[in-house]
């Protein structure tokens, strides 16, 4: 995605993901326990593979306006309900659909195994079954 003239956006479809903490996206309070834990885990001599987000409700917050222009989300999170675990594909959504974006799928959820992740078991072909399915949904036909 980049930006054209005027501070558009230049793209067929933005695709937006973030692990969820704390029932929604990722927020400075959440990396610093992140960051907290990590370093605790480090003096006892265990380790936390830690990477800090890419701050994505400021991502939302800046980029241009949508337009009408088309999005799909997708998080990360645990295989529980998203009632107990909450989810930032929801909240992602729900912020750009605000910012004028044509939301194309569900927010959809990728189960880790743990907070270091990997995926769970089968999560990257079903990760992969959605990416394709993004095409249809965003009605891109030829372009993608």
């Amino acid at each position: 995605m980049r930006p054209v003239d005027g501070g558009s956006v230049d793209a067929d479809l933005l695709v937006v993901g973030a692990p969820t903490h704390v029932h929604g996206l990722p927020s400075a309070r959440s990396r610093k326990a992140l960051e907290q834990e990590a370093a605790e885990r480090e003096a006892k001599g265990e380790t936390l593979e830690y990477h800090p987000t890419a701050a994505m409700r400021r991502f939302i917050d800046d980029i241009p306006a949508g337009d009408g222009r088309k999005v799909a989300c997708f998080d990360t999170r645990f295989d529980r309900s998203a009632i107990l675990t909450g989810s930032a594909a929801r909240t992602m959504a729900r912020k750009l659909r605000s910012r004028g974006y044509e939301i194309v799928s569900a927010p959809e959820s990728f189960f880790v195994v743990d907070m270091k992740g990997p995926l769970a078991d089968g999560e990257l072909e079903r990760a992969t079954a959605w990416g394709a399915s993004l095409v249809t949904a965003a009605n891109l036909g030829e372009r993608a």
